[in-house]
């Protein structure tokens, strides 16, 4: 099972371990902390959709209403009323949508081909879904409508880190994934020197020595051993691959 136990974490602290998992903490510098930080954004990217968080919310539907777009929360808060203070994710895709709530819809394969006026197209309802806009395959109406009548779900990446502390948002990931994420991080990182090293950029004498192939073949070893134990903690959630 995966860890329900939900970390915050500044980006400046997740800068602060991915320089020292990177054993670069003499200055001057290989990484400054513009460059980690880039990393740290590509590795919680990464691990977002490879682990995303499940969440759901009820949302109330006026008559006719027919498009509805879907924005991500804050997993930890209830599904009524406020998604969430400080939220900087996305939504992955859409999972389920109730209407009313306890109904379950099914996915519009698309248009009926069925005559006009025949019994099955009188009043079928669904939906399709695009990244977080649900369409509806009818307007809404009857007991559709009302407070709270829709419930749905959705996958999403966890919080983009950035900013400071106080004004900042920080990652909200399971506290366990935390050595994932910066192994995500990590290969960014190599990749990103490998880039310097290819057009002559300006890095240290010590850096340009660095073998980036050599370094990149062990993280991505970790990275797999990594990730196979991540994916048996977590047998009973999903997974969405990249």
């Amino acid at each position: 099972m995966p860890s329900t136990l939900v970390g915050s974490y500044t980006l400046a602290a997740l800068t602060d371990k991915l320089r020292v998992a990177l054993a670069d903490r003499v200055d001057p510098y290989t990484w400054d902390d513009d460059s980690l930080a880039d990393c740290i954004a590509q590795g919680a990217t990464e691990h977002g959709y490879q682990f995303p968080a499940q969440a759901a919310h009820r949302y109330s539907v006026a008559e006719a209403a027919q498009v509805f777009d879907i924005t991500a929360k804050d997993p930890s808060f209830g599904e009524t009323g406020s998604l969430g203070d400080a939220i900087n994710a996305e939504v992955i895709t859409i999972t389920r949508v109730e209407l009313p709530a306890g109904t379950p819809l099914p996915v519009d394969p698309g248009q009926s081909t069925d005559p006009a006026g025949s019994r099955s197209t009188t009043y079928k309802q669904g939906y399709r879904a695009r990244g977080g806009r649900i369409t509806l395959t009818n307007p809404a109406s009857g007991a559709e409508v009302g407070t709270y009548t829709m419930r749905v779900e959705w996958l999403q990446t966890y919080n983009l880190p950035y900013g400071d502390a106080i004004t900042g948002v920080p990652w909200n990931g399971p506290v366990l994934d935390v050595p994932l994420l910066l192994l995500y991080a990590k290969r960014a990182a190599y990749q990103k020197l490998g880039e310097w090293q290819a057009r002559d950029g300006i890095v240290t004498q010590q850096a340009r020595a660095v073998n980036v192939e050599s370094l990149m073949g062990l993280v991505d070893k970790e990275l797999d051993r990594a990730i196979t134990v991540r994916r048996r903690r977590n047998v009973r959630g999903r997974t969405l691959d990249i």
